[in-house]
């Protein structure tokens, strides 16, 4: 409980800290940038064979300092993909996402603090699939917006580095099949999905800061 409660209390109490990382009117041009393969084998009769896949993604983003510490701006989104399962059949996949964004930082020290992220975007995604049986195309569009918390560091006057430690996500899409193989047709579905992921989820970011030089 005592740990607990000294955390809100830091928490709170970096908040209130008047430490500036950002002034106002600064821009920041920075992003993200992920990558991820997977393997894995099996032994099971006539399923021998192995599972292999790949993900990248690169987000960019154009951010404008409209109070101090506090930034506006645009993000978007370029993520692709590949994966082939233990009967040899193959995937692609590729999804692009465009939005808005406000982040405000919450200092710590001179160089170290935390921040919270804002975002809502459009998405559009288009997957292929090699195996007949499936769907041989599956579309998707629809909107996005999260809240996800974060950790900075300073590592220069016009730096910052970033790291995000997931948060809370909302999905609102329609997906669209196209079977093109033995059983042919089309067809739609609507979802909407929540979820909270938090410390089991990091993604890593730079942004420069594009101003005249301030005093750190």
């Amino acid at each position: 409980m005592q740990k607990k409660l000294l955390l809100v209390l830091t928490i709170v109490g970096s908040a209130l800290v008047s430490r500036a990382q950002v002034e106002k009117n600064d821009w920041l041009l920075g992003g993200y940038f992920n990558f991820n393969t997977s393997s894995s084998s099996s032994n099971n009769g006539s399923n021998n064979g192995s599972n292999s896949g790949s993900n990248s993604n690169i987000s960019p983003e154009l951010g404008w300092a409209a109070g101090k510490n506090s930034i506006i701006g645009a993000r978007g989104s370029v993520n692709f993909g590949t994966s082939k399962d233990v009967n040899g059949y193959k995937s692609t996949n590729h999804s692009y996402l465009v939005g808005a964004f406000w982040k405000k930082l919450f200092p710590i020290n001179e160089k170290v603090g935390w921040y919270g992220d804002l975002t809502g975007a459009y998405s559009y995604s288009n997957n292929e699939f090699a195996n007949s049986s499936q769907p041989q195309q599956v579309s998707g569009s629809g909107f996005y917006a999260a809240i996800s918390p974060g950790v900075y560091y300073k590592a220069g006057k016009k730096i910052l580095l970033n790291a995000a430690i997931g948060g809370m996500t909302y999905n609102y899409g329609k997906t669209n099949y196209d079977y093109t193989g033995s059983s042919g047709g089309q067809g739609s579905s609507k979802a909407s999905t929540f979820g909270i992921n938090l410390l089991n989820y990091y993604s890593f970011g730079v942004s420069f800061i594009l101003n005249k030089e301030h005093q750190m």
